[in-house]
């Protein structure tokens, strides 16, 4: 047992002692032994301080006498000056992370908003009985169906965005993740994925092929789900207008795949595990201004790590062509989710 609380200008660097040491700690300010009234070993404790650090500590006599234990806790005067940097360093990542998923879910709470406004009667009647701005309402159904239609898919993409950031930020960035494995319909699931997207698809002229699939696999629901939507909207923002993507199912003998083949915009080589990285964006992607906003590739890796699966990226050359579209380069592209089997 080894116990470290750190101090400079009287801000905490690290902490490694439990609220059942705080008496000890209060009172402790010499090298000392005792009896820990919590495990009821046998302690060395030690405080110590060096111009503006404090250092206390301790540890069970088992790893060493006073000389070893004194040794060791004066080595980390000489790394404090490190231990903040980091300690800022990964402050400020994990602040990053926060402040874009909380961008993102006031943009898409917004767009949702405006969906709705936008089937409401206009201010002219927010004066009048509620019974006419019902029925002023049903009239716009009755004579505006597609519009009617089309929010209710764009409100639809917009909740599944606010549903998967807030499971990422509670989540990955909280508590740790409790998956719940059961076996699920894997076609059902990659076509429920891809309903939130139907109005972007058809904008884009882009036809997915879903191909036929009767299995099922073993997996959590949730983080599964989330990591098909954020794939599915890549494919949206970085597909070839025009065109066609298959969504096939391989079941081999140690593992199942689902394949996203596309036409989407260029990977250079040495991005292939770089897009993984989290906060980076692809030299094509940024350059036609589609990059960043969602969770990210190395989210959808962790998720899909937790269901035993992975996400390969491949470029298929020679299958069908590259192109060019409006200046930029577009590859046949296969994204990948290996499913290794439950025996």
């Amino acid at each position: 047992m080894f116990r470290l609380l750190i101090l400079k200008d009287k801000e905490e660097v690290t902490n490694t002692f439990g609220d059942e040491c705080k008496n000890c700690l209060n009172k402790l300010d010499e090298l000392k032994e005792k009896k820990c009234h919590f495990s009821g070993k046998n302690v060395i404790l030690w405080s110590a301080k060096k111009d503006d650090v404090e250092i206390k500590s301790c540890s069970s006599k088992d790893l060493g006498d006073r000389k070893r234990f004194i040794k060791k806790v004066k080595a980390y005067f000489d790394i404090v000056d490190d231990m903040l940097d980091i300690k800022k360093s990964e402050y400020e990542k994990a602040r990053d992370i926060y402040d874009r998923i909380f961008h993102n879910i006031k943009s898409h709470n917004a767009k949702n908003l405006q969906e709705v406004y936008l089937c409401l009667p206009d201010s002219e009647t927010r004066d009048v009985s509620f019974k006419k701005c019902i029925d002023d309402l049903r009239d716009y159904v009755y004579e505006q169906p597609e519009n009617v239609a089309k929010s209710l898919f764009r409100i639809l993409k917009n909740t599944s965005f606010i549903k998967s950031e807030m499971f990422v930020l509670s989540n990955m960035y909280g508590s740790t993740i409790k998956t719940d494995p059961k076996y699920f319909k894997i076609h059902k699931m990659v076509m429920a994925s891809l309903y939130p997207y139907f109005i972007d698809f058809t904008e884009k002229h882009v036809y997915v092929r879903v191909h036929d699939c009767e299995d099922s696999l073993l997996l959590d629901y949730n983080t599964t789900m989330i990591a098909m939507h954020h794939i599915i909207n890549n494919a949206v923002k970085y597909c070839l207008p025009d065109q066609q993507i298959d969504i096939t199912f391989e079941d081999k003998k140690d593992v199942f795949i689902i394949d996203y083949n596309m036409m989407s915009i260029r990977i250079k080589d040495d991005e292939i595990e770089k897009i993984f990285d989290q906060g980076y964006s692809g030299f094509y992607a940024q350059k036609i201004k589609q990059s960043g906003g969602g969770i990210g590739l190395n989210v959808v890796r962790k998720l899909l790590a937790m269901n035993n699966a992975e996400l390969l990226v491949n470029r298929i050359k020679g299958i069908r062509p590259s192109v060019t579209y409006e200046e930029n380069p577009y590859d046949n592209n296969i994204f990948s989710m290996v499913f290794k089997k439950a025996f």
